[in-house]
């Protein structure tokens, strides 16, 4: 009874692995196509990588064998008084030379244009096309002219304040003019500086600036003026004064000169001989004006 018990087990004991074993094979069956999927995926991306740096390799050797690579035009905008192609020679941007390392180095080329002249205010370089750049460049603005004795000429003034060695034959309307300066930078950014302080509506009623010094005023200049008036003035005093100049020209009843060195008053040209007497056509005293500078708060 024994032997046929331990037959009996061993038999269930088989039949239960083959169970095991059939069940086994089926989940592996049920698995392989997802695991399938999975490999090829990987695969996929695995080809597709390699795929894409290929052409990527190829795209990058074709562009730099290409005319693309090479930079082909420069172009410029924004040149005002300097030759294009006199910026172009002094960026030292090379045709037929590779555009992208250029262009990684465009601080070095634009700081080229920058040093080349003091008109420069600022130069900046840009893709115009795949191969072609674009310097935009910023010019300071001319905001006087010195004449020159000896030929006549005028030499351009920049708003920085900066006297430039060229001479011009013929220079542009509503600027004014500078004489006897003598080429003092010094002197001529001082006079331009107070000017760039006046509101445009009185800047521009000044036509000329003569630097006529004397032993007690070394800085006493004369401004000629759009209406015809002349005005005596220290020049470090024509932020503060030259305001008071409208209210001044109410009064006058003839074209004349109004001197604002000492005071505020005026005389027509007629009279310029008899300057002396100043005080007793005196249209403003110093007081005056002190108070009113005062109430305007300029010091």
């Amino acid at each position: 009874m024994s032997d046929k018990n331990k037959e009996n087990k061993n038999e269930e004991k088989s039949e239960e692995i083959k169970n095991d074993k059939v069940i086994h094979y089926k989940s592996f069956q049920e698995k392989l196509p997802k695991l399938k999927k999975q490999r090829n995926k990987k695969l996929l991306k695995q080809l597709s990588l390699i795929f894409g740096v290929f052409v990527f390799s190829i795209f990058v050797m074709l562009y730099f064998v290409s005319p693309f690579s090479k930079l082909e035009k420069v172009e410029v905008l924004g040149a005002i008084n300097l030759p294009k192609s006199e910026i172009i020679k002094a960026s030292k941007l090379a045709k037929n030379r590779g555009i992208l390392r250029q262009f990684l180095r465009k601080r070095i080329y634009e700081k080229n244009i920058k040093k080349f002249s003091p008109r420069v205010s600022s130069a900046k370089i840009k893709f115009s096309k795949i191969n072609c750049f674009v310097i935009e460049l910023e010019e300071y603005r001319e905001i006087a002219y010195e004449v020159d004795k000896k030929s006549k000429k005028y030499r351009p003034i920049l708003s920085t304040g900066k006297l430039m060695n060229e001479l011009k034959k013929k220079p542009k309307r509503d600027i004014p003019k500078l004489k006897n300066f003598n080429s003092s930078e010094k002197k001529v950014t001082s006079v331009i500086k107070e000017c760039s302080k006046l509101e445009d509506s009185l800047r521009l009623l000044i036509t000329g600036i003569t630097l006529t010094p004397i032993p007690s005023n070394p800085t006493l200049v004369v401004l000629s003026m759009k209406d015809g008036n002349e005005i005596k003035i220290s020049s470090e005093d024509i932020s503060s004064r030259l305001n008071f100049y409208p209210k001044i020209v109410k009064e006058m009843k003839e074209k004349g000169i109004v001197n604002m060195e000492v005071g505020a008053y005026s005389y027509p040209f007629s009279k310029k001989k008899d300057e002396e007497k100043r005080g007793k056509n005196s249209d403003i005293s110093d007081k005056e004006l002190d108070r009113a500078m005062e109430e305007n708060g300029i010091t």
